[in-house]
């Protein structure tokens, strides 16, 4: 993720897939149970082997994890994970107050 950083800044990361042979599809998601579901779809490959993804939540600075599956026409890979440090930019915001009366 992010070219093996340990944390980002924003929800929007790059993954870069390192494989052996020629997948044809992906599945991307956040939990085990969400890259195991039926539900969750297959995605065409894409050729550079870079997906781009939005962190599906950024509330709080925790660990993220990414699980990715790949298959082809005959077989279907077991998930594998990776992770990184999502940490939350909080920004303080300040208030200035301009007395007209005494200008």
């Amino acid at each position: 993720i992010n070219n093996n950083a340990i944390e980002t800044y924003t929800k929007d990361v790059q993954i870069l897939i390192q494989k052996l042979g020629n997948p044809t599809h992906y599945k991307i998601a956040e939990t085990i149970d969400d890259i195991n579901n039926e539900s969750t779809l297959w995605q065409t490959y894409p050729e550079n082997n870079t997906i781009n993804y939005s962190f599906l939540t950024d509330t709080v600075s925790e660990t993220k994890t990414v699980y990715l599956k790949l298959k082809d026409n005959i077989t279907e890979t077991d998930a594998v994970y990776d992770e990184i440090q999502y940490i939350k930019l909080v920004y303080d915001t300040h208030t200035i107050t301009i007395n007209t009366d005494a200008l």
